[in-house]
């Protein structure tokens, strides 16, 4: 297991986490160190976009970085991360690496995304990342758009 906790999450059936194998298939507890890979996949891809949008106009970033703060921030967290055990804890926030600290707007959806909430979500993620590459093809920025 990751992590040796005192107590499992709230949706868990175990009395304690010692001895639980599941912890070595699913992600139960959320720790500062497991943020860093996340952070060294997801991190590099937003700044090379942001600083190719950047060069053409800055209020372009901006209209992105909007893009960007609406799905992540509650968009996302709406279709799936309501989904998510982790949603479903005592706090008002949220408690895990990817939406740390991103305040629960909604409540606690157990079982599996609709179709229409991936939908939802696929059409996001397209935006998301289709708008920068449109950017940084129009604009000539042939090196960004391929890295």
């Amino acid at each position: 297991m990751r992590f040796k906790a005192k107590k499992p999450i709230q949706t868990c059936q175990a009395d304690a986490c010692d001895g639980c194998g599941v912890g070595y298939s699913i992600h139960c507890h959320f720790t500062w160190k497991d943020l860093i890979p996340f952070l060294l996949i997801s991190l590099p891809p937003f700044l090379l976009r942001g600083a190719g949008i950047y060069n053409p106009s800055v209020w372009l970033l901006v209209f992105w970085i909007l893009l960007v703060v609406a799905f992540f921030g509650f968009i996302e967290i709406r279709v799936m991360c309501s989904h998510c055990p982790h949603y479903a804890e005592a706090a008002i926030s949220l408690k895990y690496y990817a939406n740390y600290s991103v305040p629960k707007l909604w409540k606690y959806r157990p079982g599996p995304m609709s179709i229409s909430e991936k939908i939802v979500f696929f059409v996001g993620i397209v935006i998301v990342w289709g708008y920068p590459l449109v950017v940084l093809a129009v604009s000539g920025q042939w090196f960004l758009f391929i890295a």
